[in-house]
């Protein structure tokens, strides 16, 4: 770093073109894959673009995302306590007061080591039980509807407890999901209809305290009590834990069942290492946290499933005037208010860090003799090669729990069931959800059970 760079900061270059209000809006929506590549290959790894609710700058080299991650003059908090808010309906201006960051972080707290194992196992009990009442779960099924429907009632009651109404809250729950990404843009839940009576049923359920719930929310019940934070305001915050604990998982596992369903080899090595695990046990009971722990190859087709499908993008907003050092050692300018974001699906999809980006390759993450995986780009270790709950303090703080869902309920279903895909083309991306996590398919995929003997 030279003196010279350091005493002539630059701004981001803006990407041309775009429309009044929405900017880019359209071409980001359409494909944000090609729309960044073409931005990068034109103005280099850092630039500016319009885009609704505000300009975003883009940082594409994975080189400078650890110094994004851990630069303390940009916040996530209040952005995605906002996010929260106007999906789940709750006043996030209260939200963010005091001390409720330590709700915020509590999920991670109460969603590892035994509470996660306590609730883990009640979600493994719900899911059985729910194979067993099944007269005939073979046949013809619509693939993300099915995983939804396990999902939601599995995973809900072993939050929030078994007398959890499921069958009334599932098209609550539907019509909110359906329109997260118009909520999360700023539409107001008010301007679409049945959102906000949707929300209002969802905060409604989760606040009615069930005494079997997970050790998590009754954390979060004695913390709302002791903040004297009344149930009309607590539901909505529960209700967006709900949303956020069941969408993305959903279509994880959805995209693991897909992903396994095409390639023989890969589901033959995962159904050998489930065997493996079921030595000391029989199909139908519940995984032990020794045996989860044990599905390694299983562990590392849920990554590379979420490299290949998920799309989040961490956001900071830049609190005072500032300069930030880049690995390309020039420095960037940047003012208080501004946007800085990390568009991660650059990261997973780049053919220097991932040999065939685009292939799904079940042991690319597999640990090496017990060492994890190393990757590289300009000859230099990238800290970050897979990045679909974000860092810093943006990392997701259910991650733990979403994992074990997807691991849970995919070795359940594969020790079950044999899968053919209705059809073996890639059913392509819903782009509406770049952004929240992960992406949905873009048209209904049907997938044929049949019971394994």
């Amino acid at each position: 770093m030279t003196l010279t760079t350091l005493a002539n900061p630059f701004r981001p270059p803006r990407v041309s073109g775009g429309l009044p209000v929405v900017g880019h809006a359209i071409a980001f929506g359409k494909n944000p894959d090609r729309f960044i590549a073409r931005a990068q290959a034109e103005y280099g790894n850092t630039f500016d673009v319009a885009l609704p609710g505000g300009r975003r700058i883009f940082l594409t080299n994975p080189h400078d995302f650890p110094r994004f991650y851990a630069e303390t003059r940009m916040t996530f908090l209040a952005l995605a306590t906002e996010l929260g808010g106007r999906m789940a309906g709750y006043d996030w201006q209260n939200a963010c007061l005091d001390d409720m960051h330590v709700m915020t972080h509590g999920i991670w707290d109460w969603l590892k080591g035994p509470p996660l194992q306590f609730t883990s196992g009640a979600m493994q009990d719900r899911f059985l039980a729910l194979f067993r009442e099944s007269s005939d779960e073979s046949g013809s099924r619509n693939l993300l509807a099915w995983c939804e429907r396990l999902l939601l009632d599995a995973s809900s009651r072993a939050l929030f407890g078994f007398e959890f109404p499921v069958e009334q809250m599932t098209a609550a729950y539907q019509r909110i999901d359906r329109q997260v990404p118009l909520l999360a843009a700023g539409m107001p839940a008010g301007l679409m209809p049945g959102c906000r009576a949707a929300q209002d049923q969802l905060a409604n359920a989760v606040a009615d305290w069930q005494p079997d719930c997970s050790p998590l929310m009754e954390f979060r019940h004695n913390y709302f009590e002791k903040r004297q934070i009344p149930r009309s305001e607590n539901g909505y915050m529960d209700a967006s834990l709900l949303w956020a604990s069941l969408s993305n998982t959903t279509v994880t596992v959805f995209w693991l069942l897909w992903y396994l369903a095409r390639d023989p080899r890969a589901i033959e090595r995962v159904r050998a290492e489930l065997d493996t695990v079921r030595a000391a046990s029989r199909v139908g009971d519940p995984f032990a946290p020794e045996q989860l722990k044990q599905m390694r190859l299983l562990d590392a087709a849920v990554n590379e499933t979420l490299r290949l499908a998920s799309a989040p993008m961490s956001i900071r907003v830049c609190d005072e005037d500032f300069q930030l050092e880049l690995d390309d050692g020039r420095t960037l300018d940047l003012r208080t208010g501004n946007n800085v974001c990390l568009y991660i699906r650059g990261l997973h999809l780049d053919p220097e860090i991932h040999d065939d980006p685009n292939q799904f390759r079940i042991d690319r993450f597999l640990a090496e003799a017990g060492n994890p995986r190393r990757f590289y780009k300009d000859g230099r270790r990238v800290k970050f090669a897979l990045l679909p709950f974000g860092s810093g303090e943006s990392k997701c703080p259910g991650r733990a729990f979403a994992r074990n869902e997807a691991k849970v309920m995919a070795a359940h279903i594969l020790e079950r069931f044999d899968l053919t895909l209705d059809r073996p083309d890639h059913p392509g991306f819903d782009w509406n959800r770049v952004g929240l996590g992960v992406l949905a398919p873009s048209r209904p995929v049907n997938v044929q059970l049949e019971p394994r003997t």
